[in-house]
């Protein structure tokens, strides 16, 4: 089983970059990838609701492992509930799915599985909010690509 700890520690950091962030999570907890996106979603609902006096928000979707689903739950996410992280999903399709709409929306992305950088010509995804909590909370530069933070 994988460790989810760098996950749980980047949503607990990033979340105090604002007074009230909202996080999208979108995990399989149905279909193939049920048995590690159940244990995944029993993470979210452990991690904090507040840091440093700041509320913070889950809102959790299931893809059902389906990347047409994990595309549908991201815009949904970024649009309606204008998130100000995405974090998912599960498998790689499903994760890869959510990355091109992160890469669109210009929303910062944490992803369980190893993804390349979802970067073009301009459609960088604005990490500096995270950058910045980063370099407060741990002290001197972290570039995002840093391996202390992989």
């Amino acid at each position: 089983m994988r460790s989810i700890f760098p996950l749980l520690l980047l949503v607990s950091l990033s979340a105090a970059a604002q007074a009230d962030m909202t996080v999208g999570v979108i995990l399989s907890t149905t279909g193939p990838g049920a048995s590690l996106g159940i244990p995944e979603r029993n993470t979210v609902a452990l991690l904090p609701k507040e840091i440093a006096g700041q509320a913070v928000k889950y809102v959790v979707l299931d893809d059902g492992s389906d990347s047409t689903a994990a595309a549908k739950n991201a815009r949904k996410l970024v649009s309606e509930n204008r998130v100000d992280l995405l974090i998912g999903s599960t498998t790689v399709p499903t994760s890869a799915a959510v990355a091109q709409i992160a890469k669109e929306s210009k929303t910062a992305q944490i992803a369980p599985e190893k993804l390349q950088e979802a970067s073009g010509a301009d459609g960088k995804v604005d990490n500096s909010k995270l950058q910045t909590l980063l370099e407060r909370e741990l002290g001197g530069s972290f570039p995002l690509n840093d391996p202390r933070l992989i």
